[in-house]
């Protein structure tokens, strides 16, 4: 029950372009996702970034316009896109990965 108030307190504070960038920044499921990988775990190593990316995707269908849930998308993946900038910038090779996967996978990849 916490946890569905604390989504519901999110919803109403944040907006989905930074709840994205927290995702992107989080580097626990960065560390999730790397770990998985390193034991060629590749199937939950992707299924942590598809949770991930639907929780953005979900932010952005509760929008309440069709033009406000486009607008939040974008804002979204510009956020993602930032965060695998400043992980690269940083040197930081795992989470400039969990964002470029997070980033793939919101404009629909697989």
């Amino acid at each position: 029950m916490l946890d569905g108030q604390r989504q519901t307190l999110t919803d109403r504070t944040v907006t989905p372009g930074e709840y994205a960038r927290l995702v992107a920044e989080d580097h626990h499921l960065a560390a999730e996702f790397a770990q998985l990988s390193a034991v060629n775990d590749t199937t939950d190593a992707l299924q942590v970034v598809a949770e991930a990316a639907a929780d953005i995707l979900g932010c952005c269908i509760r929008m309440p316009t069709p033009k406000a849930r486009n607008l939040s998308l974008l804002m979204s993946l510009k956020a993602v896109e930032h965060a695998a900038e400043r992980g690269d910038q940083r040197g930081d090779e795992v989470q400039a990965a969990w964002c470029r996967l997070l980033h793939h996978k919101l404009l629909g990849g697989e």
